[in-house]
């Protein structure tokens, strides 16, 4: 786990910041990183524990969006040409830094910039092939293995419901026939998506995807807007991206269909979906991944929430559960399927 902000001293993180040849004035904690105010003006510092084969990928991820024209970020390099310092077991990466606001995908024109960013980082990241060196981080291939699986695994939740039979559990197995269903849509659904066929292409021509599309992320500057904080950049299918850009957005609009509708329409000006890509992209969208994580923190997990926790957070899948029908509905006649 990484040290929290406060607990790295300024002599430490100064240490660091002089490790890639700058002279640094002053720290300012922004969320868990720093501004780092510098002789040359200001930076980004971020600690990670991002393995060595990772961070390679990572860096020549960056790289390679920048020289095709994506506004990625910009890592500094230390002394010895390396994008990242080690310090007690941790990585620091070190970046421009951007003034800017965060995105708020309620508001429309946010919205638009932002999901027009993700369309050109799917289009500026095709190709992309790391280092040797580099951690192969790939995740087409996956999912009809971990859709099944998954699947399995909400029937034990229920058979793990069933025999505790407290309040909790009850409240479970009331939500557990829709949530079930709709991972059997989201299974065939998959099937149907010519996924095989998709993840020979991905091999083929594989896709940098973000794989952290919050809100926090999207930093809008002068008109336009850059993506930041690569960390979690891997091969996936841009579908996939873009699943859980909308499903963000969902989760900040109350599940409004109209606003995923807009947005799958200007991603789709910049780079059209497939029809393999739009079945896949509603199969993610389908699929109860709130409800399934619900079942795998108590039953396998087993964590100690109190009781209050458990059915508040059951009760606002109860309430989701028809707003999503109706938002689901809205992206099928977008996509085009029944």
């Amino acid at each position: 786990m990484v040290r929290r902000v406060s607990e790295w001293t300024t002599r430490e993180l100064s240490a660091v910041v002089g490790e890639f040849g700058l002279q640094p004035v002053s720290f300012t904690p922004v969320r868990r990183a720093w501004r780092v105010d510098t002789v040359d003006g200001p930076r980004f510092l971020k600690c990670t524990t991002l393995t060595a084969p990772e961070l390679t990928f990572v860096a020549a991820a960056l790289d390679y969006l920048r020289r095709r024209g994506e506004p990625a970020p910009q890592l500094e390099l230390d002394c010895r040409g390396r994008p990242w310092v080690e310090r007690q077991g941790y990585a620091f990466l070190l970046t421009d830094w951007v003034d800017g606001r965060e995105a708020h995908f309620p508001d429309p024109a946010d919205l638009v910039l932002a999901v027009e960013a993700v369309a050109y980082l799917h289009l500026r990241g095709e190709g992309f092939r790391p280092p040797p060196a580099g951690h192969l981080r790939v995740e087409w291939g996956r999912w009809p293995e971990r859709f099944g699986r998954r699947a399995v695994q909400l029937q034990v939740f229920r058979e793990a419901a069933r025999a505790a039979g407290g309040r909790v559990d009850r409240a479970y197995l009331a939500l557990w026939p829709y949530h079930f269903e709709q991972a059997r849509k989201a299974l065939k659904l998959l099937e149907s998506s010519a996924y095989p066929f998709l993840s020979a292409a991905g091999r083929r021509r594989p896709v940098i995807c973000h794989h952290d599309l919050s809100e926090r992320n999207f930093l809008l500057s002068g008109g336009g807007v850059r993506l930041i904080d690569f960390d979690y950049c891997l091969y996936d299918f841009p579908a996939h991206d873009l699943a859980n850009f909308l499903q963000r957005q969902a989760q900040a609009e109350d599940w409004e269909a109209a606003p995923a509708q807009s947005a799958l329409r200007f991603y789709e000006r910049v780079r059209p979906l497939q029809r393999g890509e739009r079945r896949l992209l509603l199969a993610l969208l389908i699929w109860p991944h709130r409800y399934w994580l619900l079942g795998w923190q108590r039953y396998t997990e087993r964590l100690l929430w109190p009781e209050e926790r458990w059915l508040d957070a059951l009760a606002k899948r109860a309430e989701e559960a028809e707003l999503r029908e109706e938002y689901l509905a809205g992206l099928r006649a977008e996509l085009g399927e029944r």
